[in-house]
């Protein structure tokens, strides 16, 4: 991906385990790089000892649910008295 522009406005948690064989963990460090300084919700994680399959680690961790709801929509706009 060459324009990471696009990225800008958008909340952004990657994962990214350094072992992957499938995508290349180069390659989400480089969009996560290009994007850093410039990104105001971005968060990267990544994890040395694991590879594609990170999903058994990321999806049970509750921080990530209350970062998603940070995001959600219906929640903002119900705080914002929308």
């Amino acid at each position: 991906m060459k324009n990471t522009k696009i990225l800008i406005d958008i909340p952004i948690w990657a994962f990214h385990g350094k072992s992957d064989k499938v995508v290349e963990f180069e390659d989400t460090e480089w969009i996560i790089n290009q994007l850093k300084g410039k990104h105001t919700d971005l968060i990267f994680t990544e994890e040395p000892d694991v590879g594609h399959g990170i999903d058994w680690l990321v999806y049970p961790n509750q921080e990530l649910y209350d970062w998603f709801q940070k995001y959600d929509k219906r929640i903002r706009n119900k705080n914002n008295g929308l």
